[in-house]
């Protein structure tokens, strides 16, 4: 279903042009081997002609989607509920986060924009922050000293970000709780375990 005619639509909506038309798509796959995401990444080459353009321009994007064709996974994530909680976050809170950064005259990045957030078919559509170059650090070469300061720093303002966000919104972060660690449910248990003892 990631097609032409969808990325017309939501580009159609994002940009404010009713007139834009997609020409071509190309698509490669986000991820490699081991990569362990809980959903299916998608890179996406888009090119399209904008309604007060001659020149067709092209733009990057991925499409983050559900496990929706292995029924394991998908039945593993369900009683978690990732993806809806994931959907809300980008769809709502990360855009105010972001607004309360600029209050103060930071624009940092801390998250890709989001172009579209599809809950019909729990999809996110985002920027592809490759073309920006930015990468993903070797998770077996492990991040140096620079790399962790960074990766702290940015932690830490977006943790403040939804501390502030919480006091003046208060209960607005509540439908986001829950996550992979908790009582009701154990599936996860014998990873956090293992985890921890290779930390120690």
């Amino acid at each position: 279903w990631l097609t032409k005619e969808y990325f017309e639509t939501i580009l159609r909506e994002c940009k404010k042009d009713k007139g834009l038309i997609v020409t071509n798509i190309t698509d490669s796959s986000g991820t490699t081997k081991g990569d362990s995401f809980v959903s299916t990444l998608t890179r996406f080459k888009v090119e399209f002609l904008e309604s007060n353009c001659k020149e067709p321009h092209q733009e990057f994007y991925i499409a983050k989607t559900s496990y929706e064709g292995d029924p394991v996974i998908a039945s593993l994530m369900n009683k978690f509920d990732v993806y809806n909680r994931e959907m809300i976050m980008y769809k709502q809170t990360l855009p105010q986060m972001a607004a309360l950064l600029l209050e103060i005259g930071d624009d940092d990045k801390l998250f890709a924009d989001i172009v579209h957030v599809d809950f019909e078919r729990s999809a996110i559509i985002f920027e592809d922050l490759s073309v920006s170059r930015f990468v993903v650090a070797d998770r077996i070469g492990r991040l140096d000293e620079s790399q962790a300061r960074l990766t702290l720093r940015k932690l830490a303002k977006f943790h403040a970000t939804a501390a502030v966000l919480n006091e003046r919104m208060p209960d607005i972060l509540t439908n986001l709780q829950g996550g992979f660690l908790r009582r009701t449910n154990r599936t996860f248990e014998p990873f956090y375990k293992g985890m921890l003892e290779v930390c120690a």
